[in-house]
């Protein structure tokens, strides 16, 4: 009879989606579970040059955004938590009574950025710029050009 022996890594290695298992088929040759977690272990400690500088970058951005006055610091967090390819197509414009409203060009990225609304509002909280309790998608007025 076979039988799956399970193995769950520790909680500190929790930076994978999942939980890992190392699983062993009674009959069939395996790696013992230590040195596969000796293995896992060593690949999360071999990290590349930007995630070993991120916790300090992110160090600087939240102390610059601190330094900033208290309504301006979410329109500056705005790019940092939706991200280049948002924030290149929308623009935070004001920051009253808890919400940020962000210009949109259109009701199709309005629709999709509320989905994504609870997330960003998450982001820039963690960020302690100020208490963001929503974000209001508006879609942009086109100037007017003069002599119409």
């Amino acid at each position: 009879m076979k039988y799956i022996i399970a193995k769950i890594i520790p909680e500190s290695l929790a930076q994978f989606p999942a939980r890992i298992a190392i699983l062993k088929i009674e009959g069939q040759k395996a790696a013992s579970p230590d040195s596969a977690s000796r293995r896992v272990r060593g690949m999360l400690e071999s990290k590349t040059l930007m995630e070993q500088i991120a916790p300090a970058l992110e160090k600087v951005v939240i102390k610059s955004l601190h330094q900033a006055p208290a309504l301006e610091a979410p329109l500056l967090a705005w790019p940092l938590a939706c991200g280049s390819a948002v924030a290149d197509r929308t623009r935070a414009t004001e920051f009253s009574r808890g919400v940020l409203r962000v210009e949109v060009a259109d009701a199709a990225w309005r629709a999709e950025l509320q989905h994504l609304a609870p997330r960003y509002v998450a982001i820039i909280n963690r960020y302690k710029v100020g208490a963001v309790s929503r974000i209001d998608f508006v879609i942009r007025r086109e100037p007017v050009a003069s002599g119409q």
